[in-house]
């Protein structure tokens, strides 16, 4: 059986020690920070810190790779003998879907036995992450590429995302959120709560008063439809204690669910950009979508 390598771009919210261990690959999205350009490559060109304080006085963008990108690295992992199962971040938050589709067809008309598989996640940050660590597992029980795709997609809608957006700064800066909506919301410590729709797109479902009480109404919500024993991933844009705080929440809250420090990572520059500061994503795998 031919192998497979598993590849994903930057806004999988995990770290590069993850994907070295699980022996995957990525792809860099870019951002810019007023019209300077930078790679997203997990905080190493700019600290967490550096980079949260930049997006506090310069206008940030982002921008999806070029299909080029995908091409240069699938061409290197198929000349080793490999076919490339590529998990996306949402084509309903992002068209880098489309570009990975225009580098597939660029690949097979240079590779014609290569086989290479596009999954669109509909989800992002964590959610992402909390896919690839399911297909590993799975490709680790011996299937090949063609059960695993199948696998992938078959369990796309059963990953939930949450997210909690503490600190409204940078979606009003950003132009998400009407700066008289945002007075209101900041004046009246509203945090809002919010989810990926079945179709990969954001949406807000709930506005609750103060981070305790959103932390609450999100085990709540996903009371309504998480599985047992099963992961959850969580994601933070510098507010590690309000990542642990979560944490231990859940671990009263789900206590058939092992959780460790291992289950939590930052927001990449990508997600920073449009969240800011202070945003708590959570991933976890649930009977379908909420």
């Amino acid at each position: 059986m031919k192998d497979f390598i598993i590849t994903c771009t930057t806004p999988c919210d995990m770290n590069q020690y993850y994907l070295r261990k699980h022996k995957m690959y990525y792809i860099g999205f870019y951002y810019f920070l007023d019209d300077e350009k930078f790679m997203d490559d997990f905080y190493t060109t700019h600290t967490v810190d550096e980079f949260y304080n930049k997006i506090k006085t310069c206008t940030a963008k982002t921008s999806q790779p070029d299909p080029e990108q995908y091409v240069a690295l699938w061409s290197k992992l198929i000349e080793q003998g490999n076919d490339i199962l590529h998990v996306e971040l949402s084509s309903g938050l992002s068209g880098a879907v489309n570009s990975a589709l225009i580098a597939k067809s660029m690949i097979e008309d240079k590779y014609s036995d290569a086989k290479v598989y596009i999954v669109d996640s509909k989800t992002g940050s964590c959610g992402i992450g909390l896919l690839l660590d399911k297909i590993y597992d799975y490709k680790q029980e011996g299937n090949d590429i063609d059960k695993t795709f199948e696998y992938a997609e078959s369990i796309v809608q059963n990953i939930n995302l949450l997210f909690i957006v503490e600190n409204l700064d940078q979606l009003i800066k950003g132009g998400r959120l009407s700066k008289v909506a945002g007075g209101i919301g900041k004046f009246l410590n509203i945090v809002p709560i919010l989810h990926v729709t079945s179709d990969g797109k954001l949406e807000t479902i709930k506005k609750s008063r103060g981070l305790d009480n959103a932390m609450n109404d999100l085990l709540s919500i996903m009371e309504q439809n998480i599985c047992d024993n099963d992961k959850i991933f969580i994601s933070n844009s510098n507010c590690y204690e309000n990542a642990i705080k979560m944490l231990n929440k859940k671990k009263k809250k789900f206590p058939s669910i092992i959780l460790n420090n291992d289950n939590i990572s930052n927001i990449g520059a990508l997600i920073g950009c449009h969240t800011g500061e202070k945003c708590l994503v959570i991933s976890y795998i649930g009977k379908g979508r909420i």
